[in-house]
């Protein structure tokens, strides 16, 4: 008895350790974090992430309780889900499909940069009442574009779809799992049914509120907790220690570009895509009755460093010109609408002090809007 009773007392103070073992080593990781020369820079990064992308469920949850999933918030996740909870939009509906230079202001995510995005700014200056859907996934690929074209076409009646393209993002046929496991036919799901289940009544919300209480607890006591999402990013980068560069005001001399380069294999892959996703995009809008559009995205023009060699670059302009031609898709070459001035540098990671040659800023979202808006609303416009 006397044996058990201490191999009892030695299992209990084993499991009662692992938390003290569990906590020391977060502290221990939280020191090594603090000691970066850099730490406070992993800390802006930090404090750029939108609080709803730790918990995209919520954020989808809180949307379709205001009736209002016109966008992703789970960055193609959940987009099953997305798609089943659209809102019924009103007046002339348009779809936007693409990757992120039609979602981010500079990888800005915070909702304050929401307003200002190129949906938002679309839907304000309709000149008539007009709901716009943003379904655009960070480099989100030909492949994915066309699934989410064909799904979200069965589920709203879209009066115009756009897909925004580029050449960096038309090279792989890569599907995340969570557009990859999207059925052939995506049904509308009831809101209230939903809403029953995301919030059911007694102990569980009563154990939700246990877990936010705990959850703040462990923010405002626990280093490690109130800067997890900066350490995760640091971790991620395999614990690399590196000097502090602070990035330059604006991408200019002192800020090298990035160059991207392509084989002649690696063009003709990118231009069997796109014309993969012009087809399916022609057939959808024959089959659904709706506008099809292309939009080949701005990207940043710089005739000493340009992010394209211009030759490859016209070539699979040209290419996809005739894909559009041949499925009968309108296109809109708005790679050139905006200047340098409209595109930043990274601030974040390993390429930070490098001009962003992909992501723009607040009014280069709203003049990629008026450059849409121009086309939709000119009834000249055509393949």
């Amino acid at each position: 008895m006397e044996n058990h009773d201490s191999r009892m007392a030695v299992r209990v103070a084993g499991v009662a350790a692992i938390p003290v073992v569990v906590l020391a080593l977060l502290y221990g990781v939280d020191v090594a974090f603090r000691a970066l020369a850099e730490v406070e820079l992993w800390i802006e990064g930090q404090s750029r992430l939108v609080e709803l992308s730790e918990d995209s469920d919520r954020a989808l949850q809180a949307l379709v309780e205001r009736d209002a999933v016109t966008w992703d918030p789970t960055n193609g996740s959940r987009m099953d889900r997305v798609l089943s909870l659209l809102r019924r939009g009103t007046g002339r509906r348009i779809l936007l499909v693409g990757s992120s230079q039609l979602v981010t202001i500079r990888d800005d995510r915070r909702m304050a940069a929401y307003t200002k995005r190129v949906d938002q700014v679309l839907e304000s200056v309709a000149p008539e009442a007009t709901t716009v859907y943003n379904l655009a996934v960070g480099a989100m690929t030909a492949v994915e574009k066309g699934t989410v074209v064909e799904r979200a076409a069965g589920i709203e009646a879209f009066d115009d779809v756009i897909v925004g393209v580029t050449l960096w993002d038309s090279l792989s046929r890569s599907v995340r799992p969570g557009i990859a496991r999207l059925p052939e036919r995506v049904e509308r799901e009831s809101r209230e049914r939903f809403l029953a289940e995301a919030l059911p009544a007694g102990p569980p919300r009563v154990n939700d509120a246990a877990a936010r209480e705990m959850r703040a607890w462990l923010e405002s006591h626990v280093g490690f907790f109130a800067r997890r999402s900066a350490i995760q990013a640091w971790l991620s980068r395999g614990w690399r220690r590196t000097e502090p560069a602070r990035s330059p005001p604006s991408a200019g001399p002192s800020a090298p570009s990035i160059e991207y380069r392509y084989s002649p294999d690696e063009l003709r892959t990118a231009e069997r895509n796109v014309a993969e996703l012009v087809a399916i995009l022609g057939a959808a809008a024959r089959r659904h009755g709706f506008r099809a559009w292309v939009v080949v995205t701005p990207h940043r023009p710089d005739d000493r460093r340009p992010l394209y060699s211009p030759v490859e670059h016209e070539r699979f302009v040209a290419a996809l010109r005739e894909a559009c031609a041949s499925a009968g898709v309108s296109i809109i070459d708005a790679s050139t609408v905006l200047d340098a001035s409209h595109f930043g540098i990274y601030e974040f990671g390993d390429l930070r002090g490098r001009i962003d040659g992909f992501h723009f800023d607040a009014d280069g979202h709203a003049r990629l809007a008026r450059t849409l808006a121009a086309a939709l609303w000119d009834e000249t416009a055509g393949p």
